[in-house]
């Protein structure tokens, strides 16, 4: 119908051009702002990995994960930003540098006491299994939570790392 009105010229009458025209012109725009977001995404991480560089100070990272979504400390605010970073794991520490925010977690590899996973942490969930970690800092406990893409390599790493944190500490 659309077709013979605009054949006819009756006024007001869209032709099959304009409408391929105005669909095509949404989808440039579209895919130009999807490369637009991931630019920027891109951006953030070197920024992240560039922070994270100065803080290993020449160290190698056993582990690194770019896409690292962070669920929060368990000490902090129920509304906690949590969100992606950057989470590395050296010799001695692990490391994990949000993206959005600026915030930088250290965690001393010595203090860990325990590697974990968790469905769910501070009412949060994404339905997969979460990297979940608890260390001594300062004579108390603190628990964190990541879903990581690599979830048995994060935990098998972490759990090589313990003894010999725990033998490294008793020298």
């Amino acid at each position: 119908m659309l077709l013979r009105i605009a054949r006819t010229g009756y006024p007001g009458a869209v032709s099959t051009t304009a409408i391929v025209l105005i669909v095509s012109a949404a989808i440039g725009l579209l895919v130009a702002l999807l490369w637009l977001v991931k630019r920027w995404l891109m951006s953030m991480v070197a920024t992240a990995r560039a922070k994270l560089d100065g803080i290993a100070a020449g160290r190698v990272a056993k582990r690194i994960d770019e896409r690292a979504n962070f669920f929060g400390v368990a000490s902090g605010a129920a509304m906690q930003a949590r969100g992606n970073g950057v989470l590395a794991l050296y010799d001695t520490e692990l490391v994990f540098v949000q993206l959005m925010i600026d915030r930088v977690l250290q965690i001393p590899v010595a203090s860990i006491t325990e590697v974990t996973t968790t469905k769910a942490f501070k009412g949060k969930t994404i339905l997969r299994d979460l990297l979940k970690l608890t260390w001594s800092t300062a004579g108390a406990t603190e628990t964190a939570a990541w879903f990581v893409v690599d979830l048995q390599g994060w935990l098998d790493a972490l759990r090589r790392t313990q003894p010999a944190a725990a033998s490294a500490a008793a020298q």
